[in-house]
């Protein structure tokens, strides 16, 4: 802990390389899907929002001119979003996707 602040833990690089790996994968390929919140939800259709890494993925094979959605996906809320604009949190079934 750090004298100063009782309680406080400083965790060192809690994942193993294997473990860093895995996390990332989950965060770009299963947490950027709906029911959970982003940053370009209000940017695209969420029935045409699909898995991202897959359409990534897609885009750079083809060398394409096509938005890559994944360069501007900047944060996710995992479980109740906070609605900054109405003061209220949403409540949402959590039927959550996976990329295939």
């Amino acid at each position: 802990s750090i004298e100063t602040f009782p309680g406080f833990l400083y965790i060192v690089n809690p994942f193993t390389p294997i473990g860093q790996l895995y996390w990332s994968t989950r965060c770009i390929r299963d947490y950027s899907l709906s029911p959970n919140a982003s940053n370009i939800d209000t940017s695209v259709d969420q029935s045409n929002r699909g898995c991202l890494w897959e359409k990534h993925i897609s885009i750079v094979k083809k060398e394409s001119d096509q938005v890559d959605l994944l360069d501007r996906l900047r944060w996710v809320t995992l479980g109740y979003h906070y609605d900054w604009d109405k003061k209220v949190s949403s409540s949402f079934s959590l039927n959550y996707q996976h990329c295939t």
